[in-house]
């Protein structure tokens, strides 16, 4: 199922999202996430290439290799709920920073996603140069 949103399309809820995703949608090019909550939603496996980002929460977003954010617009976003923690703290990420592999917030998530693989003793395959984890002793 392709499901490509202009960028003036009305803003995607989480749980619009979501059930998408459950439907089996992964394709979610432009869509218009703008100040959106992704708290707590698997990401992985998802195309969200030259989607708006901005002024969306990401606390415990689930990401990893598999998300596509080519290309996304992002500002700003917030890390907890309720206009909590922005990052940047002040301004706006210069253009592309949001999705650089070794940004700091996506650098958590996959992170954090390296963390939860070597615990479940499950192999993770990670593309950023500077998260890597393939299970216990490695």
């Amino acid at each position: 199922m392709r499901s490509t949103l202009e960028p003036t399309a009305p803003p995607l809820t989480a749980k619009q999202l979501q059930r998408r995703y459950r439907q089996g949608d992964r394709h979610f090019v432009r869509a218009n996430l703008r100040g959106s909550s992704l708290r707590g939603l698997n990401l992985r496996d998802i195309n969200l290439s030259q989607a708006d980002l901005t002024g969306t929460c990401l606390k415990a977003w689930n990401i990893d290799s598999t998300t596509q954010l080519a290309g996304a617009r992002c500002d700003y976003v917030y890390l907890l709920g309720h206009h909590q923690e922005r990052r940047p703290n002040s301004g706006h990420f210069q253009p592309g920073e949001f999705t650089k592999t070794n940004h700091p917030i996506l650098g958590l998530s996959r992170c954090l996603a390296a963390v939860r693989g070597v615990l479940s003793n499950r192999p993770v395959i990670l593309s950023s140069p500077m998260v890597s984890a393939s299970g216990p002793g490695s």
